[in-house]
């Protein structure tokens, strides 16, 4: 199984039978940026891995080369299929989406720790205070 990004996204590609300029359209990114993507010179960032993900119907951990199931994981909201990441992001953001992703790939041990890590940082009021826009 490959397990770079390039190597998924280009198993993706192929398991869906898109090529890049269908992709482009899917997603609404670049030919430029699926070119540099598909030939490794960079990753996709959240928001383009996101698009990604959706367009190809895989997950978005999956894709960044993580040991976790290729298909998306799907929940019924009324009468139209969503992704648990995608209301996870609509509703909270990318970073807690991104947050979810490295949670799940831990053991018992390190999601205790997380979830003490995370507790600690909210009582310091310099991380929960709302910066000014």
């Amino acid at each position: 199984m490959p397990d770079s990004f390039k190597n998924r996204l280009l198993y993706a590609m192929q398991q869906n039978n898109v090529k890049a300029a269908d992709l482009s359209k899917r997603t609404g990114l670049s030919k430029a940026q699926i070119s540099q993507y598909v030939n490794g010179v960079y990753e996709a960032k959240q928001t383009a891995l996101y698009k990604l993900a959706v367009a190809l119907n895989v997950s978005e951990a999956w894709l960044m080369g993580h040991d976790v199931p290729m298909g998306r994981l799907l929940v019924s909201k009324n009468q139209e299929q969503t992704t648990m990441f995608e209301q996870i992001q609509l509703y909270f953001g990318s970073e807690a989406v991104e947050m979810m992703q490295l949670f799940v790939q831990l053991n018992d041990q390190g999601k205790q720790r997380a979830i003490e890590s995370v507790s600690d940082l909210i009582e310091i009021s310099k991380y929960t205070e709302k910066e000014d826009d």
